[in-house]
């Protein structure tokens, strides 16, 4: 998939809870035209607050949020083909989000290097 061009573009909102991210990718996806999504997206979105109060282990909520974006990858991949996608986190806020919450940061890039995302620009405002 790493590979694979996209005809239109992906533009990816990190940050933390609450700043706005969701009103963001809204208004800016209406604007484009495209389409909104934030990760985790279905099937993983409906089963996280169970899987959140069974697990308390930063490595398996890393495993479960890095599944759920490389499920999301596939889909924008596919979406991204006809329209663009503005999405509410993606990759950084998972490694992120789980380093800080005590994963270990080479258990985390090793995962990383192994899975298959799309790739992205950096772009900053």
């Amino acid at each position: 998939m790493e590979n694979m061009t996209l005809e239109k573009p992906f533009i990816v909102v990190e940050g933390l809870d609450g700043t706005g991210k969701s009103t963001v990718t809204e208004l800016v996806a209406e604007r484009i035209g495209g389409m909104r999504v934030a990760t985790p997206m279905e099937p993983h979105a409906s089963i996280r607050p169970e899987y959140k109060e069974v697990t308390f282990s930063p490595r398996d909520s890393f495993d479960f949020y890095l599944d759920s974006v490389r499920f999301a990858s596939k889909q924008v991949a596919i979406t991204c083909q006809v329209m663009s996608v503005v999405c509410d986190r993606y990759v950084a806020s998972t490694y992120a989000y789980h380093t800080g919450m005590g994963l270990d940061q080479e258990y985390a890039m090793q995962k990383l290097q192994m899975e298959e995302f799309l790739c992205l620009q950096l772009v900053s405002f």
